[in-house]
């Protein structure tokens, strides 16, 4: 995804002469959306320990900055944007058979998001698709209160988007579609074994945004 951008910059650099830059700003929510699967956690000593379901997925609220490279009709329009996202569990407490202690707890987890988009604009339409980069910055869970949880997020993972926008003098209108190349769940960590839920995350994103 550096490399791309890299490309991206490079090659709008060389044809300066021949295109327009601008530069804006978007912000915007998002629906995550998540298929309701439940894992089974498991202690070393292969009892089990912990279920955990996903009770509510909430909204994505992002926010950052662009670059829009006009080469005719076409554009390249790399992003650097700051996302927020959140997760609410279901939690078995299945340490004691026949005495199931079902809580919820919360999950919040920051990205810094590198898409970079190329598309085509006839008149106020855009059409556009993209690769993206996630690079992630932080996380805060109430899964920690539970000995032997733990986490270990990817420092970078791949996704895309694809969608249309509208812009109406310097103000754009974007809906976009994200998905992701890995399942969601990939962080989580019980008593040193790894798991996943069998789903990647996706969003159809809403945001406004303004060149300047």
């Amino acid at each position: 995804m550096r490399k791309l951008l890299f490309i991206c910059l490079f090659f709008a650099l060389c044809t300066t002469g021949f295109s327009q830059i601008q530069f804006g700003f978007r912000a915007g929510l998002g629906t995550t959306d998540i298929s309701p699967t439940d894992l089974t956690l498991f202690s070393q000593d292969g009892r089990e320990a912990l279920g955990l379901a996903i009770d509510d997925a909430k909204f994505n609220i992002f926010g950052g900055f662009l670059v829009r490279i006009m080469l005719d009709d076409f554009f390249i329009q790399p992003e650097l944007v700051f996302s927020s996202n959140g997760v609410d569990y279901s939690v078995d407490d299945l340490s004691s058979p026949g005495n199931v202690i079902t809580t919820v707890r919360k999950e919040r987890y920051q990205y810094l998001d590198i898409p970079v988009m190329v598309g085509y604009k006839t008149g106020f339409l855009r059409l556009m698709l993209g690769l993206e980069g996630h690079v992630f910055l932080n996380s805060t869970s109430d899964l920690f209160d539970f000995e032997n949880y733990d986490q270990n997020f990817d420092a970078f993972t791949l996704g895309w988007q694809g969608g249309l926008g509208v812009d109406i003098s310097k103000i754009m209108i974007d809906l976009r579609f994200q998905g992701n190349f890995t399942k969601f769940g990939t962080h989580i960590r019980f008593a040193g074994q790894e798991y996943q839920f069998d789903d990647s995350p996706s969003r159809l994103m809403l945001s406004v945004g303004f060149l300047l």
